[in-house]
């Protein structure tokens, strides 16, 4: 790569952070309440957290019984406010007033267990987690050798199109681009691509290179895999640039961290001081900044899914980042801070808002945050997998299931 080229690298990096980051990160130094609580998730795995209230710390360590929670203040504090919420649609809203009325931590604590309670989203995390148990228990070469195997045995018909983050050129540090992932699937004898879209483009010019994409593939069984910009990239190729018949071939979608509703941070960066630096550098790099953060700004993407019309027919999977206040890492704190004002969120998307809709299937990454930086990424994306191919295959009922899970 010659002087230019590293030259004009770097300065695309910083004008896009100075969009994202920059204006996240200001005056963001804000402390809260600290209690830690040993509890079983609802996954029936333990787990220690630090999160910003005694009411939140009292509901978790009653595995979200209201019931035991006590029945002191607090407990009956507990017990009115489900009542109270419980009554209304899970949206970014009731989430917020929720937030307001107790704290984020809490609030997030109520999304996990709505979630929970939708049947569908039972099966699939139990399914996961003992798939992943599974793994643990028969890790490296063994665990990998035993899905390639199985992936052999449904033939060489799939391939996994993976369509990156932004900056996942610039940032390779973020692992927006999914490499280890694509690498993991293609040891287990799987097809697995990048999705060739600018890193810093607008929702709309990705989408219509992954529809290209697509169409390219028509005569293979597709999977999108989407992480964070990627998501609504996604969301708009499968529900406007290409009809039903396009499409056909699209097997199923897992969404990972889907930035899907957009980002408060671009709503706020428009308006911002930064707005004209970020244009001066886009103008100079040939990128439209000012494009670039409409199409991620909650508005704008409130309007996209209006007129996006994905089939029913395709799979679509969440893997959504829940991360409570003590899980969050330092390189999303400052954004995270400055959103806990909007609800629960992961650092960089309100939590409701990384999927299309509160009713669609989802399996909670709790403690994870936008970065999903977790030790054991590895074998849940392999557990991921599985999961997504037998659910195509129709071989589902052969996964195993947990029953020690908790009860939220």
């Amino acid at each position: 790569m010659n002087l230019k080229s590293i030259w004009n690298q770097r300065l695309l990096t910083a004008a896009l952070l100075a969009i994202f980051t920059i204006v996240a990160n200001c005056g963001t130094t804000q402390a809260w309440e600290e209690h830690t609580v040993d509890t079983r998730l609802f996954t029936g795995e333990a787990a220690r957290f630090t999160v910003d209230s005694e009411l939140t710390r009292r509901y978790l360590a009653a595995d979200w019984n209201a019931k035991a929670a006590g029945d002191d203040i607090v407990g009956q504090e507990i017990r009115a406010l489900l009542k109270q919420f419980d009554a209304l649609k899970l949206t970014q809203e009731n989430l917020r007033r929720l937030s307001q009325r107790t704290s984020p931590d809490f609030a997030t604590a109520y999304f996990i267990r709505r979630a929970w309670q939708r049947p569908e989203n039972r099966v699939f995390q139990n399914q996961f987690t003992a798939f992943v148990r599974g793994l643990r228990e028969n890790s490296g070469r063994s665990a990998l050798s035993e899905n390639r195997k199985w992936n052999e045995r449904i033939g060489e018909d799939y391939v996994f199109l993976f369509a990156p983050g932004l900056l996942y050129q610039s940032k390779p540090e973020t692992k927006s681009d999914m490499l280890p992932q694509r690498l993991l699937l293609q040891s287990m004898g799987l097809r697995a691509e990048l999705l060739p879209v600018h890193q810093a483009g607008s929702v709309e010019d990705n989408a219509r290179v992954i529809a290209d994409a697509i169409r390219r593939h028509r005569d293979s069984k597709i999977v999108l895999v989407s992480a964070s910009k990627g998501g609504p990239d996604v969301a708009q190729a499968l529900g406007v640039e290409l009809d039903e018949t396009e499409s056909r071939h699209v097997q199923a979608w897992v969404n990972v961290g889907g930035a899907i509703g957009g980002s408060p941070l671009a709503d706020e960066i428009l308006s911002s001081w930064e707005m004209p630096f970020a244009r001066l550098y886009g103008w100079f790099l040939g990128v439209d900044a000012c494009e670039l953060a409409t199409s991620l700004s909650v508005k704008a993407s409130r309007l996209r899914r209006l007129r996006q019309n994905i089939p029913d027919r395709i799979f679509v999977l969440n893997y959504v980042a829940v991360p409570f206040s003590g899980s969050v890492i330092e390189e999303v704190r400052g954004p995270y801070a400055r959103l806990r004002a909007l609800g629960p969120n992961d650092g960089i998307v309100l939590l409701t808002e990384q999927v299309l809709s509160s009713d669609d299937q989802m399996i909670l990454a709790i403690g994870s945050d936008h970065r999903f930086r977790d030790p054991e990424i590895d074998i849940k994306t392999v557990a991921l997998t599985r999961i997504v191919l037998e659910r195509i295959e129709g071989t589902a009922g052969s996964a195993r299931t947990t029953g020690s899970a908790g009860r939220p």
